[in-house]
C-alpha cells in the first residue's frame, strides 16, 4: 500500500502512529507463538524505535516481566537514533503511556540536552506536560501542587503551560491518599469552563463528581437521599460522549467505566453491564472493568462468572489491588477505598484546535505579538516572512533560470507571492500583486507590487524592483529611488517592503545606494530617524530598516536586496570544476 496514501481510498488510510500500535499488538502476539530467542530478536528491534509499549504489554502477566526488564534496560545510547524532534517526544510518550516513568526521563533528559533552545512551537508545554506526567506516575502528589511555570517558557504558551500544571494539580487532588475530590472538582470545573471543547477536562470533572459521591469506598451502596445526585452525574457521563464528537476511546471508556461504578452504588449491576460492554474495543484495557464486571455478575446473582472475570483479570494485570479489594467485596462486601478512572493527559489535538481558533479571532496586531519573539509588531511579524521566503526564491534561482523565468519582474513576483500567501494564508492575511490603490502622479490609482491585508485592513505594502545594471547607471539608481517613494503614494500603513532582485551583480552598490536616497527622501510630511541593521544570520537576503516619522506615526521601510546574479557561487563552482582531478 502506498505510505503517502496517494491512490488509496480514504476510508482504509491509516492515522499517524497506527503502524506503530499494530507492531506493539503485533509483538503481543508473537510473544504468544514465538521462541524465546524469536521473541527477544523483536523486542531488540522494536523497543530501539518508536513502538506503542502500550500494545506490546498486552501479553499474559508472566510474559510482561520479560518486556519491562527489556524497556528498563533501553538507554538513549542504545536506541535508534531519531532525527524529528515530534518522533522522540512521541518515544518518551509511549514510555510514559506504558508506565516507565525511569526510563522516559532518561530519554526525556537526553532530548533537552540535544535540543538548541526553546524556540520550536509547542515545544516548553509539551516538555512540562511530560515532566508532571513522571512526577504523576511516580505519585509525587506534593510534587506536582507545588510545581510553578520553568523559566524559558514563552509568553504565548504561559497561559498553555498554567493550564496544564492546574490540570495535573487536580489529578493529584484525586489520586491522594487523602483524596481531595472536593479540590480537584474545583479545579476541573473552572479548567471545563475556560475551555469547554477539551474533552479531558470534561471527563475528570465527571470523575471528581462521582469520587465526592462515593467517598471512601468505591464498591459501596449510596444512600437514599444521595441517589438523586448520582443519576444526574450519569447523565452528565453520558451527554459528555455526545458532546465531543472526536472523544478518544480511552476517554470514552473512562466516562463508561466510572459511570459503571455510580450504577453499582445505586444497585443497578444490569446497567453497570451494559455501560462497560459499551466501552470501545479499541480502548486501552483496564483492569476496573474487570473488577466491576465482577461485583456487577455477583450482584446479580451469577457469582461463577464473576470469578472466572477476576481470573481473566489476574491473567491479564496480576493480582492487582484493585482485582483483590473485588475479591474480597464480592466474598464479605468489604469496603474499598480506590480512586476513580480519570484521563491522565489532555486532548492535545483539542487544545490545538481551540489555540489556532483563539489565534484567528486576534486582531493583526495581536496575532504578530503571539507569533514573534519578544512580543513584535505587524512589521517584525512580515520582515521575518518577507526574509524567509527571499531565501526559499533565491535557493529556487538556478531552477527559475533554466525555466526562464527569472528574468521578468512580475514573474518573480508572482512566485515570491505564492510563497508569502503559504506562509500567511494559516492566520488569513491575504497577499496580492498588482492591487489597485493610492495614487499615481495623475492621482489614478497604483498599481501595488505587493498588498498584505487582514479582510479589509491593509498591513503592509511592497515593491519590487529589478536592477540589470550597476548603481553608476543612472537608470537604476532612478528606478531604485522610484521605488521608495512609490511606497508612501499607495497606502499609509506602518509598514513597508522595497524588495530588490538583483541581476548585476553589484549587491554591495545597491545596499549602500538605498542606505543614502533612504536617508534622504525629500517627501513632505515624512521625516527620516534612523537606520537599523537587519542581521546576516543566515541564507535570507542582505538588508535593513529604514524608520520615519509622519502625522500617522512611526513608519518603517525595510529594504531587501535578493542577490539573483549569485556571482560569488557561480565563481565558487567554476573554482571547484577546476580542481577536480577526476577531470
Amino acid at each position: 500500500m502506498s505510505r503517502n496514501t496517494e491512490n488509496v481510498p480514504k476510508g482504509i488510510r491509516t492515522k499517524p502512529g497506527h503502524c506503530g500500535e499494530i507492531r506493539g499488538q503485533c509483538l503481543a502476539l508473537a510473544c504468544l507463538k514465538l521462541l524465546d530467542e524469536k521473541v527477544d530478536g523483536l523486542l531488540d528491534e522494536l523497543l530501539r524505535r518508536v513502538v506503542f509499549l502500550a500494545g506490546a504489554l498486552l501479553v499474559p502477566a508472566e510474559l510482561k516481566n520479560r518486556i519491562e526488564q527489556r524497556v528498563r534496560d533501553l538507554t538513549p545510547e542504545k536506541a535508534t537514533e531519531l532525527y524529528m524532534y515530534t518522533a522522540a517526544q512521541m518515544r518518551i510518550d509511549q514510555l510514559l503511556d506504558a508506565d516507565f516513568p525511569d526510563v522516559a526521563e532518561a530519554f526525556l533528559d537526553s532530548e533537552f540536552k540535544a535540543a538548541t533552545s526553546w524556540s520550536v512551537p509547542g515545544r516548553a508545554v509539551h516538555r512540562l506536560r511530560q515532566q508532571l506526567r513522571l512526577h504523576f506516575l511516580r505519585r509525587e502528589w506534593e510534587e506536582i501542587q507545588r510545581y510553578e511555570t520553568p523559566e524559558g517558557v514563552p509568553e504565548q504558551e504561559k497561559a498553555a503551560a498554567k493550564d496544564a500544571i492546574e490540570f495535573f494539580r487536580g489529578l493529584a487532588s484525586l489520586k491522594m491518599d487523602k483524596g481531595l475530590a472536593q479540590d480537584a472538582e474545583t479545579r476541573f470545573e473552572k479548567l471545563q469552563r475556560a475551555h469547554p471543547d477539551v474533552a479531558a477536562y470534561a471527563v475528570n470533572l465527571h470523575a471528581a463528581r462521582v469520587a465526592l459521591l462515593l467517598g471512601q469506598n468505591s464498591f459501596g451502596y449510596l444512600d437514599a437521599e444521595k441517589q438523586g445526585d448520582a443519576f444526574r452525574v450519569i447523565s452528565e457521563g453520558q451527554g459528555a460522549r455526545s458532546l465531543f464528537r472526536d472523544l478518544t476511546p480511552d476517554d470514552e471508556a473512562i466516562l463508561r467505566l466510572n459511570n459503571a461504578v455510580l450504577f453499582l452504588a445505586v444497585r443497578q449491576p444490569a446497567q453497570a453491564i451494559d455501560s462497560l460492554d459499551r466501552i470501545p474495543a479499541t480502548a486501552k484495557p483496564q483492569e476496573t472493568a474487570f473488577a466491576y464486571r465482577a461485583i456487577a455478575l455477583a450482584r446479580g446473582g451469577e457469582p461463577w462468572l464473576a470469578r472466572g472475570v477476576l481470573e481473566a483479570g489476574v491473567s491479564q494485570f496480576g493480582n492487582s489491588d484493585t482485582l483483590e479489594a473485588a475479591r474480597k467485596n464480592i466474598q464479605s462486601e468489604t469496603p474499598y477505598a480506590g480512586r476513580v478512572n480519570i484521563a491522565s493527559d489532555p486532548d492535545v489535538v483539542s487544545t490545538i484546535k481551540r489555540s489556532l481558533h483563539n489565534l484567528m479571532a486576534l486582531d493583526p496586531g495581536e496575532q504578530a505579538r503571539v507569533l514573534t519573539a519578544g512580543n513584535g509588531n505587524v512589521g517584525d511579524f512580515l520582515l521575518t516572512q518577507f526574509r524567509e521566503a527571499a531565501a526559499a526564491m533565491i535557493d529556487l534561482a538556478p531552477m527559475m533560470r533554466a525555466l526562464n523565468a527569472d528574468s521578468i519582474e512580475d514573474d518573480i513576483s508572482a512566485v515570491f507571492k505564492e510563497i508569502l500567501h503559504a506562509r500567511l494564508g494559516h492566520i488569513r492575511w491575504s497577499v496580492s500583486d498588482q492591487g489597485r490603490g493610492g495614487f499615481t502622479p495623475k492621482e489614478g490609482p497604483g498599481e501595488r507590487d505587493f498588498t498584505i491585508k487582514k479582510d479589509a485592513a491593509v498591513l503592509a505594502v511592497g515593491e519590487a524592483v529589478m536592477t540589470r545594471h550597476k548603481t553608476t547607471h543612472k537608470f537604476t539608481r532612478g528606478e531604485l529611488k522610484s521605488h521608495l517613494e512609490k511606497l508612501f503614494a499607495y497606502a499609509t500603513c506602518p509598514a513597508y517592503f522595497h524588495v530588490t532582485y538583483e541581476m548585476s551583480g553589484d549587491e554591495a552598490g545597491v545596499i549602500e545606494h538605498l542606505r543614502k536616497i533612504s536617508s534622504e527622501i525629500l517627501i513632505e510630511g515624512i521625516e527620516f530617524i534612523r537606520h537599523e541593521e537587519i542581521p546576516f544570520v543566515d541564507s535570507a537576503p542582505r538588508g535593513f530598516t529604514a524608520i520615519y516619522r509622519s502625522a500617522a506615526g512611526m513608519q518603517t521601510v525595510h529594504f531587501l536586496v535578493l542577490d539573483f546574479h549569485q556571482g560569488r557561487q557561480k565563481t565558487a563552482a567554476k573554482a571547484s570544476d577546476a580542481s577536480n582531478p577526476r577531470k
